[in-house]
């Protein structure tokens, strides 16, 4: 993760010539990273406040039913683009307690 951080700073053809980083838009300036599973055990905190202080980016983690609550939220319109790209603010897992997936639905 650190090293696709450092490529997206640097955005130097000679640290990857792919230059994957061209699919960003000018506008955006400001990133975060995110660790995606099914599920999260010990010791991801501890690589998400590495990376953030190695790099300067913050990031979270998400589960993939959390990531499917958090893709509804903003269809839905229930949660805005600030507060989602917010939730990676924190170097921590995202977790929605309050909502579950029960049979292909939020409830």
């Amino acid at each position: 993760m650190y090293r696709y951080i450092e490529e997206n700073k640097e955005r130097s053809e000679l640290l990857n010539p792919n230059c994957w980083w061209n699919i960003f838009d000018e506008g955006v300036k400001t990133f975060r990273f995110a660790f995606l599973s099914g599920e999260f055990t010990g010791g991801f905190k501890d690589r998400l406040n590495l990376i953030s202080m190695r790099s300067g980016i913050k990031g979270a983690a998400v589960n993939s039913a959390n990531l499917l609550i958090m893709a509804e939220q903003l269809k839905s319109g229930t949660m805005s683009y600030e507060e989602f790209f917010q939730l990676f603010d924190h170097n921590d897992e995202i977790i929605f307690p309050h909502l579950s997936l029960q049979g292909g639905l939020i409830l």
